[in-house]
């Protein structure tokens, strides 16, 4: 499975602060049961239109794949990916990016992906579900 989200968040601390991101990757792994595989790496980078603020990008691997975070607290926006070979409770991550990074309004996207063994090696991708809310276009 993997689950993409981008979002408008009102969590700017969050969004800026690197042990707290990191933090935040630990505890998303706790609620969709995986393992981490080392320490979250959150890296840091100037935004060209502001000089007091970075956009943060983080990431952990996991046993079951890996939880990528791209965060831009200039503009409020984050974009989230989700990539597993195990499947998780879409309702329960999508909750918690909800209240930890205080989401207003949002786009997201689960998809199947893998490798069908059984036709001869032929990857396959379908899409499970794809949903918008707030900012006018409805609920989740």
């Amino acid at each position: 499975m993997e689950l993409l989200i981008d979002g408008i968040s009102r969590n700017k601390e969050l969004m800026s602060d690197r042990h707290l991101l990191s933090n935040w990757l630990l505890k998303a792994c706790e609620v969709i049961e995986m393992t981490p595989v080392g320490r979250p790496r959150v890296v840091a980078y100037p935004w060209p239109s502001s000089a007091d603020r970075s956009a943060l990008s983080a990431n952990c691997f996991l046993a079951e794949s890996s939880i990528m975070v791209h965060t831009y607290p200039e503009n409020e926006c984050v974009h989230f990916d989700i990539f597993s070979c195990k499947d998780f409770s879409v309702d329960r991550i999508v909750s918690f990016l909800d209240e930890t990074f205080a989401l207003v309004a949002g786009a997201g996207l689960l998809l199947r992906r893998g490798v069908d063994v059984r036709s001869g090696l032929v990857p396959a991708m379908t899409v499970i579900s794809e949903w918008n809310w707030g900012g006018g276009n409805g609920d989740r």
